[in-house]
């Protein structure tokens, strides 16, 4: 069943923070201040089908303040992404971009798809594009769909976002699904918005918030959690 929340303010706490450099060739696709996250991968046609890590990674780590996630006919197929430091920048997703986790990756316990980390001021616009996991890979050691793949540890923190240590963060139109974990995982943050998402079939919960103040939560759709407990649509676990 779908949950709908209007808002949800809560206390605040502290986490461990994720830094990621910049490449040095990062610069050659930023002109003023805004970028094409295929132009990291050699242009549309260039970004590697079989794994698009590094473009992607690229792109988000370039320090752009005007960032666009372009569909290139195919999904992104990639590991863990990480999104950190970033300051007055808006992420900009093009409707049929797919973001895919690559098979056979994500061995981490706490390996999310992708993870936010001291942004100031960040804006992702969704569009309606796809963050798919591979919930049934992560959790069955049986290694679910993925016969060859290597063993999982049983975890339930594989995330599709992981958001945590940062202020002014707007997720829009963001459709999240499968997550070995939680859609999103909130933790130390504030004035935070989540706005026309959706988070479907997730194995933990839709959304849990750790710790936060001022999350608003509009017209977001939490639906088909399970997996393991609590498998709620939103699960509030305060620190404080």
């Amino acid at each position: 069943m779908a949950v709908v929340v209007s808002a949800v303010m809560i206390a605040i706490s502290a986490l461990a923070v994720v830094h990621v450099p910049m490449s040095a060739a990062s610069s050659a696709c930023v002109h003023d201040g805004r970028a094409v996250a295929s132009c990291f991968g050699g242009g549309r046609d260039g970004v590697n089908s079989t794994d698009a890590t590094a473009a992607l990674q690229a792109a988000l780590s370039s320090h752009a303040s005007s960032l666009l996630i372009d569909d290139i006919g195919r999904p992104w197929i990639v590991g863990p992404l990480f999104l950190s430091n970033a300051t007055n920048m808006v992420v900009e997703l093009q409707p049929a971009v797919h973001i895919l986790a690559r098979q056979n990756f994500f061995h981490g316990t706490h390996d999310s798809l992708l993870r936010i980390s001291q942004a100031q001021n960040l804006t992702i616009n969704g569009n309606g594009a796809l963050l798919q996991m591979r919930r049934d890979d992560y959790a069955q050691p049986s290694r679910g769909t993925c016969p060859s793949c290597g063993n999982y540890s049983k975890a339930e923190w594989r995330s599709g976002i992981w958001l945590e240590h940062s202020n002014g963060v707007t997720l829009r139109g963001l459709t999240v699904v499968e997550s070995g974990g939680d859609g999103v995982y909130i933790a130390d943050v504030n004035n935070t918005h989540i706005v026309d998402c959706v988070f479907d079939r997730n194995y933990r919960q839709g959304m849990s918030v750790i710790a936060a103040v001022n999350l608003t939560v509009e017209r977001t759709v939490f639906s088909n959690t399970a997996g393991t407990a609590p498998a709620a649509g939103v699960d509030r676990e305060c620190t404080k």
